[in-house]
């Protein structure tokens, strides 16, 4: 087992942020080559929500967890939207990646969300990165975690049925028993039609 784990019970939540493509650069071309020559804007979009679980991360837990998280953003091109995601975190022992500091951790984390934009229309997202304990150590069973990595984006509702794209997500939660997570998505958004923007 992890010699060291945190009650990682909301853990899964900063995915919806989603996490997903670590190398620098690779979202932008990812969706650009995807989307055979559609034209691209920037996509910058904040927010902060809950989650909850019914298989939480415990102390020394060697399984997968799964989280299902819930907020609201506010970005270009989707105006004050809502954000739900599914996310699961591989919390065992054969994953544990040490992140510099004694009996502190990263792990890997997955999952699938949706944005509902505005104005109804909505944006499937997938996403993937690491999840990792913030140093330094408290021994306390409850201790904030960050989220980075990337998202993909393909296809939704609407203005974005035919949506493509790709970025960087982070999140941060505060370590409590039902955490704030706060989170950013930054990227690339393409084959949409026009509507609510960051005006709205």
């Amino acid at each position: 087992m992890v010699s060291k784990t945190k009650f990682h019970k909301l853990q899964a939540a900063f995915i919806g942020a989603g996490a997903l493509i670590l190398v620098a650069g690779a979202p932008f071309a990812f969706a650009r080559g995807h989307s055979g020559g559609t034209s691209l804007v920037s996509f910058q979009a904040v927010g902060s929500g809950t989650a909850t679980s019914t298989n939480p991360c415990l102390p020394d837990t060697d399984a997968v967890c799964t989280a299902t998280f819930s907020g609201s953003l506010r970005g270009d091109h989707i105006g004050n939207s809502t954000v739900s995601a599914d996310i699961s975190v591989q919390h065992t022992t054969v994953n544990a990646i040490p992140n510099g500091q004694t009996g502190e951790f990263c792990f890997p984390a997955s999952g699938t969300g949706t944005i509902t934009a505005a104005d109804g229309s909505t944006i499937n997202l997938a996403e993937v990165g690491l999840l990792c304990d913030v140093p330094p150590a408290t021994g306390s069973s409850l201790e904030p975690q960050t989220f980075s990595g990337s998202y993909y984006i393909e296809g939704g509702t609407k203005r974005f049925a035919n949506a493509v794209g790709s970025g960087q997500t982070t999140a941060s939660d505060d370590g409590n028993t039902t955490p704030t997570v706060i989170f950013s998505l930054s990227g690339a958004l393409g084959g949409f039609g026009g509507g609510d923007d960051h005006h709205s």
